[in-house]
């Protein structure tokens, strides 16, 4: 995030070419916005890691755009997904072993409030495994 005033994501870095303007996308159109689906890919990425600052990051943007959603829900509906993930969080479905794959193939859905980490080593480091 290079955007410390607005404190959500530009489409294009600071590193780019200056253009008129730098943008911002927040509405959730027929296309989720950018920055919606971002919160939840922080929350994910936060309980996989064991890092608060992305959680941190993702709380955030929430906060920004808490009154936007609440005056027009329809308009900030991947927001308020965001924002289901900040309540309720994630469940964390860890499979470990070397049939890991296997099982892990058996959770053939959509489950949008879970965290999958999936090993055949059971020696793995990364926090989620913990």
């Amino acid at each position: 995030m290079d955007n410390e005033e607005v404190q959500l994501f530009y489409f294009t870095s600071k590193n780019d070419p200056p253009l008129v303007t730098r943008k911002t996308d927040t509405g959730d159109d027929v296309i989720s916005s950018a920055n919606a689906i971002l919160v939840e890919m922080l929350y994910k990425l936060g309980y996989y890691f064991g890092d608060t600052h992305y959680t941190q990051v993702a709380n955030t943007m929430l906060a920004k755009m808490g009154q936007q959603m609440q005056k027009y829900p329809s308009w900030y509906s991947r927001w308020a997904q965001g924002a289901l993930l900040q309540a309720k969080g994630l469940y964390q479905i860890v499979i470990v072993g070397k049939n890991a794959t296997q099982l892990y193939q058996q959770f053939d859905g959509y489950i949008p409030n879970a965290v999958f980490a999936i090993s055949t080593d059971e020696n793995n480091t990364l926090p989620l495994f913990e």
